[in-house]
């Protein structure tokens, strides 16, 4: 486990650049949008949290975000979650089945807490399927529980101390919303009592005018409506910023599996995994190979003639991640996916040929 604060290290880049507040500020207006709006948040932060497992020391883009591709991203991590989901429902659902079967109050009790405790440390294992997705940008990669595990059992402590970004979250979003629904039930509840007494007058007279009625239901629309509209915003603008702390955070721990040495989904994780130098930092330089010794029936057999220089075929060099680049823009450029970098970089090496 490699002794990383990711969490400090994802709020350093989310409030490195000027304005970083005007891209949370947006994608919370975005989440009223249904459907899509969701989507398109959840990939704008995957395709952040991509950049980061490259070893990309990035802030979130405030230009040039390409809708498009952040929805596909979201389309493809909600269909991710949404298996990681069923299939979690369905065991859950079984193993309270049995549990209930058994009519142990204390057993139910103890297995309720279970599966809250374990509802939170699942979420962070589904983002890492739904990240693995958008690194590939393929719905299978995030849906190999065999490389998914393997990852997690590495440094599952690194993991899931992230935990405490979506409790913190839901506790200020938790605290926003009970004092400012107490706020606007204090500045309403005259008019709510107005509108029992008018309920109770028309229930005991027959034939009276509703309008008074009607008068103050729209007196209390006007001054709940409004504000439960703000405190929405509100909430969602800490939700936002939770959603983008959280994924980065599981970004920033999955740089220290190579992602540039990945092969195909279905390829086994690197041997040993180390994380990924710094941007600024030069390419670290292959390792140069050692030299074979020769056998023991070339070391006994005398030469007729002097030995000719051996000319061994130099060895094949592993393929590299492609080296980071910069868009005229200004804007970082990563290899889309692990496998297609290997195969251009093998490319490269039969052109030279």
């Amino acid at each position: 486990m490699q002794d990383a604060k990711y969490f400090s290290h994802s709020w350093e880049l989310l409030t490195r650049d000027k304005g970083w507040v005007k891209p949370i500020l947006v994608l919370a207006i975005a989440m009223f949008v249904p459907i899509v709006g969701p989507l398109a948040v959840l990939g704008y932060a995957l395709e952040w949290a991509r950049l980061s497992a490259w070893g990309v020391d990035a802030a979130p883009k405030q230009r040039g975000v390409k809708i498009g591709g952040c929805l596909v991203a979201g389309w493809r991590a909600f269909v991710v979650i949404l298996v990681w989901m069923l299939l979690w429902g369905v065991a859950t659902s079984v193993v309270t089945a049995i549990i209930a079967a058994l009519r142990i109050r204390f057993l139910s009790s103890l297995l309720s807490l279970a599966i809250a405790v374990a509802n939170l440390l699942l979420s962070l294992v589904v983002m890492v399927a739904a990240l693995r997705a958008a690194i590939y940008q393929k719905i299978g990669a995030g849906l190999s529980f065999v490389r998914i595990y393997e990852m997690v059992s590495h440094d599952a402590a690194g993991l899931f101390k992230n935990v405490a970004i979506p409790l913190v979250a839901m506790l200020i979003v938790g605290g926003i919303c009970t004092v400012s629904g107490l706020l606007v039930m204090s500045l309403a509840m005259p008019d709510i009592l107005r509108l029992v007494y008018e309920v109770e007058y028309l229930s005991a007279t027959s034939g009276s005018d509703p309008s008074d009625l009607l008068a103050i239901v729209g007196s209390i629309l006007r001054t709940v409506m409004p504000a439960s509209v703000l405190i929405g915003y509100v909430s969602l603008v800490f939700s936002v910023a939770g959603n983008l702390l959280l994924t980065n955070s599981i970004g920033l721990w999955m740089r220290q599996f190579n992602v540039g040495a990945w092969g195909s989904p279905s390829d086994p994780l690197p041997v040993t995994p180390v994380p990924l130098p710094p941007v600024s930092s030069a390419s670290t330089p292959a390792p140069q190979s050692q030299p074979q010794p020769h056998s023991a029936a070339e070391s006994v057999t005398p030469a007729p003639t002097p030995a000719q220089p051996r000319t061994d075929p130099a060895p094949a060099v592993a393929p590299q991640p492609r080296e980071r680049s910069t868009s005229p823009d200004g804007e970082t450029v990563v290899p889309l996916t692990p496998h297609r970098a290997a195969t251009d970089e093998l490319g490269q090496g039969t052109d030279k040929e």
